[in-house]
């Protein structure tokens, strides 16, 4: 099996063990980067940058290589242990090197706070000021959303409508949120947005990909509403992500960035009328 997805299933599996859901954490409100080149860490590796902060009681979101330590006059203290950050490089191929194709690599990087150099706390300020209410409406070309007490929600990818029961109907208001959002996150995969796969059937790989998606993509629009992520069952939801990360761990890889790609498409389509109220 790629070694890279051997890290990652070893990686979230102890989360799990320890109790964490990783999309539950409100880990997407820090913006972690590297310290040399500001590039900002997205998808799985947010998670594995919040994980170890959290492990190690780190505070700063700064991650750089030994190599760029060094670089800066600095090093690594002794006995400090770092962090993979997984990222695609594109490799030619020995039969056609005209040809190239993506491959996952990986690269160790340290909290800045393992080093000797001076630790950066500072932390870029998300926008908040969106109002949860105008989601739908915001939501420019978005899917029609019908409400019914007789629908179960869904997604309906031939007719791009979301169908919901009535929000009445749901325990709380946070219950229909997520319900909506995840109903939402499936429709950012339509071939006129984002262009996911969507016709995997029930327990097929694909169809366990897309359920990831819009699970992580719901909980990351409901942390940024100022929702709670709760599951229900809560030790049967673990071991049921757990299982399928023993089986299928090339899964997880992808879906943190897809689900990022879709709480943007969905959110990104009205923040320029939230950010007009923004003094």
């Amino acid at each position: 099996m790629n070694k890279v997805f051997d890290i990652v299933r070893d990686r979230l599996i102890e989360m799990l063990d320890g109790d964490i859901i990783p999309w539950e954490k409100n880990w997407f409100s820090k913006d972690f980067q590297n310290f040399t080149s500001k590039h900002s860490y997205r998808g799985m590796n947010t998670w594995f940058c919040a994980f170890h902060n959290e492990k190690h009681g780190f505070n700063s979101s700064s991650f750089l290589s030994f190599k760029q330590t060094r670089d800066l006059g600095g090093t690594v203290k002794k006995g400090e242990h770092g962090l993979s950050i997984f990222y695609f490089k594109l490799m030619q191929k020995k039969s056609n090197p005209d040809e190239v194709f993506p491959m996952w690599k990986w690269s160790t990087v340290f909290n800045i706070e393992q080093t000797n150099l001076p630790a950066d706390l500072a932390e870029i300020p998300k926008n908040l000021d969106i109002i949860h209410d105008d989601v739908i409406e915001g939501y420019s070309g978005g899917p029609v959303v019908k409400y019914s007490e007789n629908y179960n929600p869904c997604y309906n990818s031939s007719l791009d409508e979301v169908h919901m029961p009535l929000l009445t109907q749901f325990k709380d208001t946070a219950s229909a949120q997520a319900t909506l959002f995840h109903e939402l996150a499936h429709s950012t995969g339509h071939d006129s947005r984002l262009e996911r796969d969507l016709k995997g059937g029930f327990g097929s790989k694909q169809y366990v990909k897309e359920e990831l998606t819009a699970e992580i993509t719901a909980a990351y629009l409901l942390q940024k509403f100022g929702y709670p992520v709760h599951y229900e069952n809560r030790t049967a939801y673990i071991q049921s992500w757990k299982r399928n990360l023993v089986d299928t761990p090339e899964i997880f890889l992808g879906a943190a960035s897809k689900a990022e790609k879709a709480a943007d498409w969905i959110i990104e389509r009205h923040i320029p009328a939230a950010k007009e109220n923004v003094s």
